[in-house]
């Protein structure tokens, strides 16, 4: 085998997950990805939604790969998210936040308008908590 075109297609993901200690170059792509959420001027929707194409856009004007490789490097790095939320695991980014995975025990409920109690099953319940660092840049605004 030769050596990969972009050696932080496969750095990245295993970065977001904690595995391996954060390089520079690292660094630039995570600044990127998630950099883009407190800027100012960034290429949102018109809706003021940042989209993955949004993030993919970013990647590739920031870090310089492809078009397609930032598409493809944003996918990995959420579908590597959703794996191990879906296993069980909390993810933690550093400067960014933690999605945290909760289980909420069975409660009795009331409907509103008959009042009548209803149970509510147990379920896993998926939590974001925000970073110091980032909460501090949503107060100041950019």
């Amino acid at each position: 085998m030769g050596r990969q075109r972009y050696p932080l297609l496969n750095v990245v993901p295993q970065i977001i997950l904690q595995t391996k200690p954060l390089h520079d170059s690292a660094d630039i792509v995570l600044d990127a990805i998630f950099g883009t959420f407190a800027k100012k001027g960034s290429a949102l929707t018109s809706a003021g939604t940042l989209t993955r194409a949004d993030l993919a856009e970013a990647l590739h004007h920031q870090v310089g790969l492809s078009r397609a490789d930032s598409s493809k490097l944003v996918e990995d790095i959420l579908g590597h998210m959703c794996e191990s939320l879906s296993k069980g695991e909390n993810v933690k980014i550093s400067g960014f936040g933690t999605f945290v995975l909760r289980d909420k025990g069975e409660r009795v409920g009331r409907n509103p308008k008959t009042g009548i109690e209803v149970p509510i099953a147990p379920r896993r319940v998926l939590t974001f908590r925000a970073s110091q660092m980032m909460r501090d840049r949503i107060v100041s605004g950019g």
